[in-house]
């Protein structure tokens, strides 16, 4: 009762309706709620979070591959693993805002956290009416491990270790495994994980529905 209470979840952004839903459920349950909503560039959120993929969910496809370009029914065996959807975030904070009151509504931005946290921070203090300074913030990267993303070429590597393993499992005995792998890293260290073509690609479907960003 003597402090904020703050939970957190990505269900509460997720597309497919999801977010409608979870709205409504806060509302009922937290009907003077303050909701806080920090977003990221689209693109370099794309890349990272396929990044994180590669490294930690076996992924190997090209990151064009795995875009679902198109609104496809919530039905996630019909789906690619990166929905374009998820992207629109003018959507997303149109429902928070008509839950909650645009005033109960911040929005916030990734890029500011690293490039300006004193505004970030300024601006969720004002917001919750309540005292977080940027010292806070300093101490608590400083005591935790920083999540670094792999470089492009080690993401290249652990693509092809990745379909490696599937190919090899499948074909364990096969006597040019050693070649076919070599000519897989040297391919997939060809792609780039965004094209200049990808970009605008994204670009594209993402005008003016994701928050000024694009």
């Amino acid at each position: 009762n003597k402090k904020p209470n703050l939970i957190s979840s990505e269900s509460f952004s997720r597309v497919g309706g999801v977010f409608m839903g979870q709205s409504h459920r806060i509302k009922k349950i937290f009907p003077d709620a303050k909701i806080i909503i920090v977003l990221r560039h689209p693109i370099s959120h794309l890349k990272s979070f396929y990044k994180y993929s590669v490294e930690n969910f076996g992924f190997w496809r090209p990151l064009e591959d795995s875009i679902d370009w198109v609104r496809t029914p919530f039905v996630s065996f019909r789906q690619n693993p990166f929905s374009i959807t998820n992207y629109y975030y003018d959507e997303m904070l149109s429902v928070y805002y008509k839950a909650f009151g645009r005033e109960n509504v911040c929005v916030l931005k990734h890029e500011t956290l690293l490039e300006d946290p004193a505004v970030f921070f300024e601006k969720l203090s004002g917001f919750l009416n309540c005292d977080w300074s940027i010292e806070k913030y300093v101490e608590i990267q400083n005591n935790n491990n920083v999540n670094v993303s792999p470089c492009d070429e080690d993401i290249a590597m652990l693509r092809a270790d990745n379909f490696m393993k599937i190919f090899g499992s499948e074909m364990p005995y096969f006597p040019e495994i050693e070649v076919v792998t070599n000519r897989i890293v040297e391919k997939f260290s060809r792609q780039e994980i965004l094209s200049e073509e990808l970009v605008k690609k994204i670009e594209s479907h993402l005008e003016g529905a994701c928050y000024g960003y694009i």
